[in-house]
């Protein structure tokens, strides 16, 4: 599997590899900015542009997916949790990218435990985005 960035450049296997050995017990784990400095080297405002983006959509994101919880709406699970699958690994957040593709593929299976995963990307997500807040404070 490939995943790409913004910028349409394809980010290398050995960097996603990486990441996978990464502890994620720290909420401070889920994006690995060292990675994500390399990807785009002496890029910071690009970085924060990216990151300031894809806060906003975040919090977005999560009310729609609490609404597709409630409503147990697979379908509407399945493309949110593949928005969030896309722009978490193009800032390196793999833990966030694991479970939005488990949670994408239980969903669109329509697997009983799609909403318990569905409910950890919620709280994942608004990990992660008091992390991308603090980056980009």
């Amino acid at each position: 599997m490939e995943l790409q960035n913004v910028n349409s450049n394809p980010i290398k296997q050995e960097t996603i590899s990486s990441l996978a050995t990464l502890p994620v017990a720290s909420t401070q784990n889920l994006i690995n900015f060292s990675a994500l400095d390399d990807h785009f080297p002496g890029k910071e405002d690009f970085i924060r542009k990216i990151l300031t983006r894809i806060h906003k959509n975040y919090k977005e994101i999560q009310p729609k997916l609490h609404a597709a919880i409630e409503q147990n709406d697979m379908e509407s699970l399945t493309l949110l949790a593949h928005s969030v699958k896309g722009s978490s690994g193009n800032i390196m957040a793999l833990p966030v990218f694991e479970l939005a593709n488990m949670t994408e593929n239980s969903a669109r299976e329509k697997k009983p435990n799609s909403l318990d995963l569905a409910i950890e990307l919620v709280d994942k997500l608004s990990q992660l985005n008091r992390i991308i807040a603090r980056r980009v404070a």
